[in-house]
């Protein structure tokens, strides 16, 4: 289904096509913060509320724009840990794709 998703957007204008490549990895890393926060809880963690799908996807958001309010933290090193990685994958998206045009 990506797949088909993908050659679709290929043959659409590349702005539109960069619009959803940058969508689709907020979603993915929404769902990455959302599990993350949810099945690695510990000791400290457990007093905070762990994090609603609305509250990882504003955190998404914000990560991916590089706005950082700061309202809202990840509290387990492996949330510091997609954090980074999302920051350096659209770091990385942003530069292959400003080379391709």
């Amino acid at each position: 289904m990506l797949v088909l998703l993908s050659s679709i957007i290929k043959h659409t204008d590349k702005r539109i096509y960069l619009i959803v490549k940058h969508l689709l990895i907020i979603l993915f890393f929404t769902f990455c913060y959302y599990l993350a926060d949810r099945t690695f809880r510990d000791e400290l963690t457990e007093k905070k509320e762990p994090f609603s799908l609305m509250d990882s996807f504003y955190f998404s958001l914000v990560t991916q724009t590089t706005v950082g309010y700061g309202s809202v933290r990840p509290t387990h090193k492996l949330t510091k840990y997609i954090n980074i990685l999302q920051l350096m994958s659209i770091y990385g998206v942003l530069v292959f794709d400003f080379y391709k045009i």
